[in-house]
């Protein structure tokens, strides 16, 4: 199992390969699809930043967690998301930061 699709995450390779237990060394045939997924989930949710695939994303998320979230929304944005759904995205949030919240 990998992505396809560019993730900026501490667990997950430029090649898309997935730093997870549940697909290396905790793998047992007795895991269903929805397992491994709802795994998956798990660790895009909450990256483990003690193990990293990706040292250098694992640093700036311990060290600076509104950066690395700025980084990864741009990468959705860029790698992940429809063009026009993306526009829409970065015009939303030059709306918010007019609003001086």
């Amino acid at each position: 199992m990998k992505f396809d699709t560019k993730i900026y995450h501490p667990n997950i390779s430029a090649n898309g390969s997935i730093c997870l237990d549940t697909l290396k060394s905790q793998w047992s045939c007795a895991f269903t699809i929805g397992k491994v997924l709802q795994s998956l989930q798990l660790l895009l949710s909450d990256p483990n930043a003690e193990d990293p695939l990706v040292p250098e994303v694992a640093r700036l998320f311990k060290s600076n967690r509104k950066r690395f979230n700025k980084i990864a929304k741009e990468w959705t944005l860029k790698y992940a998301k429809h063009e026009e759904n993306a526009q829409n995205d970065t015009n939303n949030d030059s709306n918010d930061d007019s609003s001086g919240q």
